[in-house]
């Protein structure tokens, strides 16, 4: 199944009528975001066994490339002056001009990311490149401080920062389109979004979502403990998976192939304006030619070793619908630090992307460290069902923050009055005795996490209590009482990880 397909495997509600906005019929559409900053990797979402790319004949390459040409990429109107750097495969770029560009490897509606080689030393390296509008800079600017200084408290805490995606410097580039800010990374995998679309939707063995969260929290601990930093943007999308170094000499060994061949690269390599260029000089590629089947996917960074659908596991919960097993050594990473901020310097009021955006960032009543823990909450759920805890959508007779509501009231049984009432927002969706005006309370079934689990996923009633209960803590309505980071590495149902 292409990925594409996969983007389909979403469930929807009916935003138009509260009296089932948990409908148990899965029904599919497409993933949204709404969060500005939404990093898109080129295709990683395919994981197919490799064919090794040094074997790859001209034909297979020029397969390749045709099988890419529908891949999502920037926005190739944003390449004015304030935007994307038009960046060119094999530029150099640095103080020195020391590295060297081997392909894009992502992108968001504020940067493009780019595989990069260090010409003296060899190593690579990820290149996040800001468009150059002031604002884009002044942004850029105050990410690089804040990762600047997860790096220096990761010197106290190497176990915490070993969750971070490692930063290491900064430089500045001109272009045509003006001053850009460039970060160095070190170059990740696939992100937690690719594995839940490997699933189907369908979500992943329950050991290993405990593995991944547990990395996760020590993340988010370290991070808030230690750093005094809010995320604001956790999410599947930026939990990306360490590679090794066999699949990062893969993903080299690709790009290589290519030019050996003098092959035309993919467009998910390029920029979009230089892929653009590409096809106003040869035209649209014959999309028509036989293409690749996902076992020869250039842009996986994983085999079959490292996931598998679990048909030989006995499961405990899902029994008739197949998860997705991943290796227990696999390493995760926290990402994206481009909305992050300090606990007592915040930039923005609304945070984080809606689907896993806290109610008191919802009623605008203020927000702090456990505006991550509900996006953890929700990140939890969706690693084991596959499908989102809270899924807002707006009609023309209720908004998108109107449905949120209705949706983690009916999971809640209530919100407290005191907590409904304590945001400034909270007129435009409540009434005085703190109930919500686009509610009928006499039709709406309530449905607690813990029921979700054992009538739709099938889970059984004593694990189903324990997840949901862990799940509960993070979604807790009034922030103080919410479970903080250390807490949930606590809970019982991250601890008991299987061997």
């Amino acid at each position: 199944m292409s990925s594409d397909k996969h983007k389909q495997k979403r469930r929807s509600f009916d935003a138009g009528d509260l009296l089932n906005v948990r409908s148990k019929e899965v029904c599919q559409v497409p993933r949204s975001s709404s969060c500005d900053r939404t990093f898109k990797q080129s295709n990683f979402c395919r994981f197919g066994m490799i064919q090794n790319p040094t074997k790859l004949t001209e034909k297979e390459l020029h397969e390749i490339m045709i099988d890419d040409c529908q891949t999502e990429s920037e926005d190739l109107e944003k390449y004015g002056f304030g935007g994307y750097m038009p960046i060119r495969v094999s530029q150099v770029l640095g103080p020195q001009k020391e590295y060297q560009i081997l392909r894009k490897i992502g992108w968001g509606q504020f940067s493009t990311v780019w595989l990069a080689k260090h010409r003296v030393h060899s190593q690579h390296f990820a290149i996040k490149v800001i468009k150059s509008a002031k604002k884009y800079r002044i942004a850029g600017r105050d990410e690089v401080k804040i990762l600047q200084h997860i790096r220096n408290e990761g010197r106290e805490n190497t176990d915490g920062y070993s969750r971070i995606i490692p930063y290491y410097s900064y430089f500045n580039e001109w272009s045509i389109n003006g001053k850009h800010k460039c970060m160095l990374f070190d170059v990740m995998g696939p992100s937690l979004l690719d594995l839940l679309m490997k699933s189907e939707f369908r979500g992943f063995y329950e050991q290993s979502a405990k593995i991944i969260l547990k990395q996760i929290l020590e993340g988010v601990m370290f991070l808030h403990d230690d750093c005094n930093i809010i995320h604001t943007d956790l999410k599947p999308e930026n939990i990306l998976i360490v590679p090794t170094q066999s699949n990062l000499n893969e993903m080299v060994a690709y790009v290589d192939r290519f030019n050996q061949l003098g092959v035309q690269k993919p467009k998910s390599y390029l920029s979009t304006l230089e892929w653009q260029e590409y096809i106003q000089l040869h035209g649209e590629p014959d999309s028509t030619a036989t293409t690749l089947t996902e076992s020869s996917s250039h842009n996986s960074s994983f085999t079959d070793d490292d996931t598998k659908m679990t048909g030989d596991i006995k499961m405990s919960s899902l029994s008739r619908r197949p998860l997705l097993f991943i290796n227990p050594n696999i390493q995760v990473k926290i990402a994206d630090f481009g909305n992050a901020c300090w606990e007592n310097q915040q930039f923005s009021p609304v945070i984080q992307t809606i689907q896993y955006r806290a109610l008191e960032v919802l009623i605008e009543a203020g927000y702090s460290f456990p505006a991550d823990m509900w996006s953890i909450g929700c990140i939890a759920f969706e690693m084991c069902t596959g499908e989102f805890l809270f899924h807002p959508k707006s009609t023309p007779n209720m908004s998108t923050t109107e449905h949120h509501l209705g949706l983690i009231w009916e999971a809640l049984s209530e919100i407290p009055k005191d907590m409904a009432l304590s945001g400034d927002q909270s007129k435009m969706y409540f009434n005085d005795d703190g109930k919500l005006k686009k509610f009928d309370f006499g039709k709406t079934k309530i449905w607690p996490v813990e029921n979700v689990l054992i009538d739709k996923f099938r889970w059984k009633n004593k694990e189903a209590a324990v997840f949901a209960d862990f799940i509960n803590r993070l979604i807790e309505p009034q922030p103080e009482l919410r479970a903080t980071a250390a807490m949930a590495l606590d809970h019982k149902w991250v601890k008991e990880i299987e061997d």
